[in-house]
């Protein structure tokens, strides 16, 4: 038995030492018709591959899009030098409006109508062509004929203007002579004079907290007039025929205005906050002289272009509405519809 297992493991041995015999296979040529095939195979496969990194680079294409223009935008959010520039298209149209009244007077057209038009028309123009903002003395212009002063005198005969127009269109549509309409279209004038004496003194004082109550006072001022419009659009409305639009205009203005003017009034809380200021506190030894905030107000030039300096959207939207197209057209309206006699 041991010899036959030597016998067979030395034959083993002597056939692993051995080469092979074995012939390999010839290598097979690749018919033509194979080929085409596999060529037709690749180049569809290449079509599928070619149409997914397609999609791979209109994804990134579009990525990259839209993030050049969010960073377009936020650029456009953080400088207003465009806006500010497009704001002189109010000069054009606050022009028009003022030749258009100055018509109406020639015509007979009731002055206590179209003389506080004409003021607002040509204030407006003055303030979209050198636009300024009384908190820390920012102008656009650095010019002679732009400054806190000038802008802020101009304003101010500008604004009693035309809330005394509101008050004088409040007291023509009160055809009953309700009393408490009357009293309340003579204390809109009261409060925007009192608006004015609060403005005044926070550019001379340099307070912010005295733009707090300036424009608390103007949130008054509308709401009054939206409320009277309102009470007398139900009980004459129908009796004014087309003078009736002028009230719902006034009570739609009210609804719109008041939840922008809260806006505005927290705006002017945080940045009364920032200043180190609080409402009902306020502190002689932070303010400023009244003499020298009266020439820092005619020679302090601030030229700033960045949304903060501005008031952000906010000071935006209101110097475009209130400037350019809102109020400007809203008065012009009001002076085509009453001033005709």
């Amino acid at each position: 038995m041991l010899n036959e297992i030597e016998t067979f493991t030395s034959q083993y041995r002597h056939n692993r030492q051995q080469p092979s015999r074995r012939t390999p296979e010839p290598a097979r040529e690749a018919t033509r018709p194979e080929t085409d095939r596999d060529l037709r195979r690749l180049a569809s496969e290449w079509v599928l591959v070619k149409g997914e990194m397609e999609k791979v680079q209109s994804v990134f294409n579009a990525d990259r899009i839209a993030n050049d223009f969010r960073v377009a935008l936020s650029i456009g959010f953080r400088d207003y030098t465009t806006v500010l520039h497009l704001l002189k298209l109010g000069v054009i149209i606050n022009l028009y409006f003022l030749f258009g009244t100055l018509l109406l007077a020639s015509k007979g057209a009731d002055p206590y109508i179209v003389v506080p038009a004409e003021i607002l028309f040509a204030v407006s123009a003055y303030r979209c062509l050198l636009p300024v903002r009384y908190e820390y003395h920012v102008v656009f212009h650095e010019g002679r004929f732009s400054s806190i002063f000038g802008t802020r005198l101009a304003a101010t005969f500008a604004e009693i203007a035309w809330i005394y127009l509101f008050s004088h269109v409040l007291r023509m549509l009160n055809v009953n002579h309700v009393g408490w309409v009357i009293v309340v279209s003579w204390l809109m004038v009261v409060q925007v004079v009192i608006s004015q004496c609060c403005v005044w003194t926070a550019i001379l004082t340099e307070r912010l907290e005295f733009y707090f109550y300036e424009e608390s006072g103007w949130l008054l001022i509308f709401a009054a007039n939206a409320i009277a419009s309102a009470y007398l659009y139900m009980t004459v409305g129908a009796a004014l025929g087309d003078r009736a639009v002028l009230l719902v205009l006034s009570i739609l203005f009210g609804i719109a205005y008041m939840p922008f003017e809260v806006l505005h009034l927290g705006s002017l809380n945080e940045e009364m906050k920032t200043n180190g200021e609080a409402i009902g506190a306020i502190s002689p030894s932070k303010a400023t002289p009244l003499l020298l905030g009266l020439k820092k107000s005619i020679q302090v030039k601030n030229p700033r272009t960045d949304a903060a300096a501005w008031g952000g959207m906010v000071g935006l939207v209101w110097m475009i509405g209130y400037f350019a197209t809102l109020v400007p057209m809203w008065i012009y309206y009001i002076a085509h519809v009453l001033g005709p006699r």
